[in-house]
């Protein structure tokens, strides 16, 4: 019966996984396109004042959500009254922190001028919206109902994207971008509310707040020390540097953060509510510590080093040639991406571990490192900036690595099999496309990605399954669902009348 119950937890987990990387994925795809039209209606100053204002905004939204998701997701069995004191929770920081930015926007146009000033006035108006539907989209989180977050998720995206377009080409340029975002917000809000329709989730009430705010305190002090690694490089160096720099600076890492769109944002969601179960059915977490680390190294390192590898090409065919002085800044930074696999799963690890006074701790660590390191090179310039992001970065992984261990108890040799085999694999996949490039005659830059991109995916699935990584094996089942889903379809097409009946009576059969 325990084995059954498993087998039934693991595949309502990967149909939640693969519902989850269909929306990543779709949301992924409308908003990169959106950011390759956008990019050639807006100029890299405008970018820029967009850059720093999300960048201000950032501190205060991962204040404002308090931490909520995870305290619901986590809670043993979530009653109406813990509904509704997470909202009362939610709103009353988000509703002050509105409030406070507005009070700190003459200082903020004192540092960074009037555009980026005004541009904080509009994404402000979010924190107004985005509470009320909090409590759904963490209720959803937790049922693992990823098909109604996909709905509720694509809805904002595309009100974003079109909207985005639309205005830019009216010429309204980096307000263009915050416009779209709380309209898109609004969206989300809106269609989160729908999907549970009830009282409870829209509701206020101050009894259970205090034990919502203990465990969101941390939780949310963990996030802000987060956005605070994320963003300060951006604030520091925007009181150095142009706001045009600044923009190739966002350009650059909007590319480097394309791993954690492409992968970690569809995974991410899953985490916390995955490892929870597992740890109240008394599974040992070292296990999944060590697998994720395995599997999250070999595709991205591979992806990094072919990033650096065609920084120039990738800049021109996304952005257009006016970004091609980001294509600098991109290649430095890609090597600062080989040691951010680490925190997506050490974080949401000792959450579930009921460590989240440590997740605090390596924040608040890892973040005065990440202050030293900006403020002694920014006033270098832009370039010192992202070469400090890669010492920032090494010192971050190894404060998270270690904290993770002695939490979990994995030993020295769980993480020698978790990144030996994935630097071996790493190597021989980057070696290939790196000789075609060095000796072969080079096509266009869209041509050349291409090329290399196929070399690229041939060689690392060679490699995996040479070295036997872990993650051949799941390799090789999502190719035999995919060859039966294929089959089925051929089915299907010659058969219609026997294939729909079939299905009918499979359906007739389930319990």
């Amino acid at each position: 019966m325990r084995q059954r119950t498993r087998c039934g937890q693991m595949s309502s987990t990967r149909r939640s996984l693969a519902l989850s990387f269909l929306e990543k994925y779709l949301s992924f795809t409308i908003q990169f396109g959106t950011s390759m039209i956008v990019a050639r209606l807006i100029a890299p100053d405008a970018f820029g004042a967009f850059a720093i204002a999300f960048s201000i905004v950032g501190f205060a939204t991962a204040l404002r959500d308090m931490g909520i998701n995870n305290y619901l997701i986590q809670h043993p069995d979530p009653k109406p009254a813990d509904l509704r004191a997470s909202l009362f929770v939610t709103c009353s920081m988000a509703w002050g922190l509105g409030l406070l930015m507005l009070a700190l926007s003459p200082l903020i146009g004192d540092w960074y001028g009037a555009e980026v000033r005004n541009l904080v006035y509009v994404m402000l108006l979010s924190f107004v919206l985005v509470p009320f539907g909090s409590t759904a989209f963490a209720m959803l989180q937790r049922e693992l109902d990823f098909a109604a977050l996909l709905r509720i998720n694509l809805a904002g995206t595309v009100t974003n994207a079109g909207l985005s377009i639309l205005l830019a080409g009216m010429g309204w340029d980096a307000m263009a971008l915050a416009t779209a975002s709380v309209a898109g917000q609004l969206v989300t809000v809106l269609f989160a509310i729908a999907q549970r329709p009830r009282i409870d989730y829209v509701s206020f009430s101050i009894a259970g707040v205090g034990r919502v705010f203990r465990f969101g305190a941390l939780v949310a002090l963990s996030a802000l020390l987060q956005q605070f690694s994320t963003n300060i490089a951006m604030l520091i160096t925007g009181r150095f540097v142009s706001l045009q720099d600044i923009g190739l600076l966002a350009r650059a890492q909007s590319v480097t953060g394309l791993f954690s769109r492409l992968i970690m944002d569809a995974v991410q969601p899953l985490m916390l509510p995955v490892l929870s179960a597992m740890r109240r059915d008394g599974i040992d977490l070292a296990a999944p510590l060590a697998r994720g680390l395995s599997y999250l190294s070999v595709v991205s390192w591979p992806f990094f080093l072919f990033v650096a590898l065609h920084a120039e090409g990738i800049i021109v065919v996304l952005f257009g040639a006016r970004w091609v002085d980001a294509a600098i800044l991109l290649r430095i930074m890609s090597f600062s991406g080989l040691f951010w696999i680490v925190q997506p799963i050490a974080n949401p690890l000792l959450i579930a571990a009921g460590r989240v006074a440590v997740t605090a701790r390596v924040q608040a660590i890892n973040q005065v490192l990440a202050l030293a390191g900006v403020l002694l090179a920014a006033p270098l310039g832009i370039v010192a900036v992202a070469m400090a992001g890669i010492v920032i970065s090494a010192l971050h992984g190894a404060v998270w690595l270690f904290h993770t261990q002695r939490a979990v108890r994995l030993t020295s040799a769980g993480f020698r099999d978790a990144f030996g085999r994935s630097a071996l694999v790493a190597v021989l996949a980057i070696a290939l496309p790196a000789m075609a490039a060095e000796f072969l005659p080079r096509p266009g830059p869209l041509a050349a990605l291409i090329l290399d991109g196929a070399l690229l995916a041939g060689a690392w699935l060679g490699a995996v399954f040479a070295l036997r990584h872990p993650i051949a094996a799941e390799v090789s089942m999502l190719v035999q669902l995919l060859r039966r889903r294929w089959s089925a379809l051929i089915a299907a097409s010659r058969n219609p009348g026997e294939a729909s009946g079939a299905h009918g009576t499979d359906r007739s059969r389930r319990p």
